[in-house]
């Protein structure tokens, strides 16, 4: 795994989708902050599994691509490890559908996430 950046087309889609959108950091891996209708802030950038933002125990780590599902088999601390395949929609990266496909992809994974999480006990 590397750390990259978030995709422009992901911030977008997120734009789409009604979030608040504020690059707080512009550098090669640029940091955002997402909120959605209130005070709490998401930082949202690209990092590894033990980036010292995340938690170190007791988390659901939710794998959301098979690049992810193969290089990461073991998540330290992790109480939960949820396994979840999605088509990367950087396969519509340059076509008419571009946009509407990463908004599609974020749609399906926050229904499935809610629906994981609401029936976690």
């Amino acid at each position: 795994m590397e750390i990259t950046r978030c995709h422009s087309n992901t911030i977008k889609a997120f734009l789409n989708l009604g979030f608040e959108v504020i690059m707080k950091e512009n550098a090669t891996n640029p940091i955002y902050e997402l909120s959605f209708g209130g005070n709490e802030k998401i930082p949202c950038f690209s990092k590894l599994y033990n980036d010292k933002t995340n938690p170190s125990q007791d988390f659901a780590a939710v794998m959301v691509c098979s690049d992810a599902e193969t290089n990461c088999p073991y998540i330290p601390g992790a109480a939960m490890r949820i396994s979840t395949t999605y088509n990367d929609p950087k396969e519509f990266d340059g076509t008419p559908n571009e946009s509407e496909k990463y908004v599609e992809r974020a749609r399906q994974i926050a229904i499935e996430c809610l629906y994981v999480f609401s029936n976690v006990k």
